[in-house]
């Protein structure tokens, strides 16, 4: 079980290790479970909420241990706050990562 991130607050935003709206998981060559929260969490009365810097992550974990062993907060200029980032895609011969946005 992970212990670093947990989902709550539920309605916070700019924090980084809080899972705020997860919208896909991969695991990569290395076993690596790769978490893509866009960090736009939504409030008891339905309203979605900007992101800020910190909420909008790429989480990795090692699958082994269980324990995050990397996260990555998006910059501001690849997840702007009324982004909807909800997939990624990431390939072994490279270190980029791209992204769906829908919005």
């Amino acid at each position: 079980m992970l212990k670093l991130l947990s989902r709550y607050p539920p309605t916070g935003v700019n924090y980084n290790n809080y899972f705020i709206n997860v919208m896909s998981v991969a695991v990569d060559p290395l076993e690596r479970l790769w978490i893509l929260d866009n960090g736009r969490p939504l409030t008891p009365n339905g309203t979605l909420v900007e992101a800020s810097y910190g909420g909008p992550k790429l989480v990795a974990v090692n699958t082994t241990s269980n324990q995050v062993v990397l996260t990555i907060p998006l910059p501001t200029n690849a997840a702007y706050p009324d982004s909807y980032l909800n997939d990624g895609n990431m390939t072994q011969q490279s270190s980029h990562l791209s992204r769906a946005d829908p919005f």
